[in-house]
Order: structure tokens, then sequence, then C-alpha cells
């Protein structure tokens, strides 16, 4: 069964900048609204996989975010090293945690910055191992891909990003079974562009709007042919659809403030179950 690691945003608030979503929000999130937004994602996770927690602890106001908290291969888990100060404390409480719940923690030893499942997605393809898809630039160096290629034995494709906005991969790029993704272009540079059109031809390939891309529609949690998100158009259901991909969408604007979404708030434990 899928299994996912949340924290509860108990001490949630957006108290710095380190993207562009805070500059206009710093004072103004709501840990009330915060937690019954989060409530309500949890719920509909709880309907369709196994749903672990980390306790959150004070000071550190984006813990919530548990996909920057490592990265899960089989028995193994890399933490984090966080390229932002105000986030580093959390990487102790994500390996303590980790080697508590049975991982094998897999330190990646290079000291390049590396924010775990944020930038660094498992890509399912057609009768091969999977990719995994590792974005860098604003928070994680490539130096990292290289460490992450050689700890894991994944083949490493590397994608860079440019916009300030889509700060992590999982920001702008959800990798779907069967080599398919959902991805908004503009937030990779032209090298990228050009290998993800390479690795997912145009029938495998959903490239989304502004509008979507803005609302957070690509960092979605999929639990088998269920996309759970903060906003879909009725155009990217309808192309989901005709991949036989069910969209459920649930209020996260408070989490937005701070410039996450659905899976920003959960980091998988068996990517092993995401080909299905």
């Amino acid at each position: 069964m899928h299994r996912v690691l949340v924290c509860p945003p108990r001490y949630f608030g957006v108290e710095y900048v380190i993207n562009p979503w805070m500059t206009e929000h710093v004072g103004t999130g709501s840990a009330v609204v915060a937690q019954r937004q989060w409530d309500a994602l949890i719920a509909i996770l709880a309907e369709r996989c196994d749903v672990s927690a980390i306790e959150p602890a004070p000071g550190l106001p984006d813990m919530c975010f548990t996909a920057n908290g490592g990265l899960a291969c089989g028995g193994a888990f890399v933490p984090p090293t966080f390229r932002c100060s105000e986030r580093a404390p959390e990487a102790a409480r994500y390996r303590a945690w980790a080697a508590a719940a049975g991982f094998d923690v897999v330190e990646l030893g290079s000291g390049a910055p590396f924010e775990g499942e944020g930038d660094a997605l498992w890509w399912p393809r057609r009768g091969g191992s999977p990719l995994l898809c590792a974005g860098y630039g604003p928070r994680t160096a490539l130096a990292a891909h290289r460490a992450l290629a050689g700890r894991l034995g994944a083949r490493v494709v590397s994608l860079g990003l440019i916009d300030a906005r889509f700060y992590h991969l999982d920001t702008c790029f959800a990798p779907l079974p069967a080599g398919r993704v959902v991805w908004y272009p503009p937030a990779f540079d032209a090298r990228s562009r050009r290998l993800v059109a390479a690795l997912a031809p145009a029938g495998r390939r959903i490239e989304v709007d502004d509008a979507d891309a803005l609302g957070f529609a690509c960092n979605a949690v999929r639990v088998g042919r269920t996309l759970i998100a903060p906003r879909a158009s009725d155009d990217l259901r309808r192309r989901l659809a005709e991949w036989e991909y069910d969209v459920v969408t649930t209020p996260l604007s408070e989490f937005i403030k701070a410039g996450g979404a659905a899976k920003c708030l959960t980091l998988t434990l068996d990517p092993g179950t995401m080909k299905k």
C-alpha cells in the first residue's frame, strides 16, 4: 500500500522569505486555517494510502513541507542538506525519524545542497527501471545529483529550474507511470525542455497553462489513478481523464502563501508502489 510521511502544521506560519511566494505574506499565515486545510488533505489521503506522521517542532514553520525532508529508495533514506539556514535544523529531525522507522540512513557526503523529494522525483518507465528526475538551481545543487546516482545506483536525469517561483521540481513537474508527465515547461531551461520532450513524446506530456501552474496543479500527490492537488482546470481534468486519471482538489491556499501545496506536504516512503 502506498505510504506517505506528513507533519502537522502546528507551528506553521510565514515568518521569513526564502522564495517569492512568501514575499507578500510574512506575518499573514494562519496556523488555524492551515490546520483545517491540512486535515482535509489528510482525510483524502487516509482513504487511499497509509499515512505516517513526524512530530513538528517550534521554530520550524516549514517542517510541515515533508517532501523536503529526504528521499526514500527501497529501505534507504537520504536526508536533506538545506540551502536555506532557516530550514537547516529540520534535517536532524528527519534523519532521526528515518532511523527510528527502520530505514538505512544514507548520507550523500557531498556537502552540496539537496532538498529531498522536493527536487528528486521517481519517474516510472514502461518496461524499465524508473528514472530519478532531479531539479537543480534555486535549492538543490547539480553536484548533489552525482552523489545521488552513486549512492543509490540510480539513473539521474538532471533538470535545470530557471523561474524562482518554481524553486523545487515538484512545483512544476508531476511524473506519472508509463513515462507520462504533467509539467510547466517555462520553469525549465532550454536543455531540460528538450530532454523532457525526448523522454516523453508529445502524446505522453501534458503542458499546463499559467493559471494551473501558479495554482500548484503540478504539485499533486498521486495515489493509484487519483491525483490530489489544490487546483485543476476543466481542460487539465479532461486531458487527465483521457489517461484514466481522476483529480481530487482540496483548498491549500494557506500553504501556497509559503510556496507549497499537496505534494510539498507529503513524502513518499515506498516509491516502488508508484509504478502502479
